[in-house]
């Protein structure tokens, strides 16, 4: 080969490396570009929130609080689908092997997240690995409630009142929620009591009214109307901090187990494999909607507390919640009802 055209090759062979190398770089940088602009994007048709619980109850009144308003912000459809069953799995599997494009996302409680692992050997999805999280969304306190007939006005006075009569007071569930809140309370304090599982919170409701039970740790949102009106009496929130609703209802720690702290949270999920910028963009948009005054406001007359979170937060959160959970459930031997 002669000089001038080893030159020419050499020359060439730089040419052509400088090129691929600009095209690489132009490639990247209009993939970086996309990125937001596909995320921008979202929703380009209506997007479903699965609620894997009744019309009704807690869960699927924030969910239709918030599908009105974030209807607005994205400018299409919301809709709300229910899918009731199996302690939540039936709705929570659906979401999580659902396509990950972020037009299905999971609305639910902690039931199905972080206690079922511990009441369930065989689940039908994988909390961690099927599901991603997106945002704690709110808290729901649990309220300590009794029938009027019940001889105690107080939380020590209940105690007292159960070490004395030993296995002859009931107290109800509507879920696994609300059962825990009740073992880890007779856990702490030990007392013996008789478990009586009900189909959610409404049939709780009746049973607590009819006295078939006599004690239960209920959403507020679903006792509140039956404190209010004198038919149950509220002896405690499970919470840290006392219901802004019942200011003179003391908390359990308060009123004499400290340490006690109890309550469930909802949040939102999507299937895991969903586009990171899309999850961005949906912990985004539903963070601005539940900082909104007015929803706030609705939230809390339901018994709730808002509090949108980050994805990382939230993910931190439920590893905690699922080993203290599950670390109670073989303390207490509770098995799925």
């Amino acid at each position: 080969m002669t000089k001038s055209k080893a030159s020419h090759t050499a020359k060439s062979t730089i040419f052509s490396g400088k090129l691929k190398g600009m095209l690489t770089s132009w490639t990247w940088c209009a993939a970086v570009a996309l990125m937001p602009a596909m995320a921008s994007a979202f929703p380009e048709k209506p997007v479903r929130i699965v609620v894997p619980s009744g019309a009704g109850g807690p869960t699927d009144m924030l969910a239709r609080l918030v599908a009105e308003r974030l209807g607005r912000v994205w400018k299409s459809g919301v809709i709300i689908e229910n899918k009731p069953g199996a302690a939540q799995m039936i709705g929570t599997d659906y979401v999580a092997k659902a396509s990950p494009d972020g037009y299905t996302l999971l609305l639910t409680s902690d039931g199905s997240i972080t206690i079922n692992p511990g009441l369930y050997p065989k689940m039908p999805y994988d909390p961690i690995k099927d599901l991603a999280p997106i945002s704690k969304l709110a808290t729901v306190p649990l309220v300590m409630v009794v029938h009027p007939s019940v001889a105690a006005k107080s939380v020590p006075e209940f105690v007292t009142l159960a070490k004395s009569t030993p296995g002859t007071i009931n107290f109800g569930s509507g879920g696994s929620i609300s059962r825990i809140g009740a073992e880890l309370f007779r856990s702490m304090t030990e007392i013996q009591l008789v478990h009586v599982p009900y189909k959610g919170s409404g049939p709780l409701v009746i049973g607590l009214l009819g006295n078939e039970v006599q004690m239960a740790f209920d959403g507020a949102s679903s006792s509140l109307p039956q404190i209010k009106a004198g038919k149950l009496r509220a002896l405690a929130i499970s919470s840290k901090e006392r219901l802004l609703t019942l200011p003179d209802v003391p908390t359990v720690a308060e009123a004499g187990v400290p340490g006690y702290e109890s309550g469930a949270w909802l949040g939102l999920f999507a299937p895991a494999g969903t586009p990171k910028d899309v999850l961005a963009k949906i912990n985004e948009d539903f963070g601005q909607v539940m900082r909104s005054p007015d929803l706030q406001k609705r939230i809390a007359d339901l018994g709730m507390t808002s509090t949108a979170t980050s994805q990382e937060a939230f993910a931190s959160q439920i590893k905690t919640d699922t080993a203290k959970w599950t670390q109670l459930i073989k303390k207490t031997g509770m098995q799925a009802d």
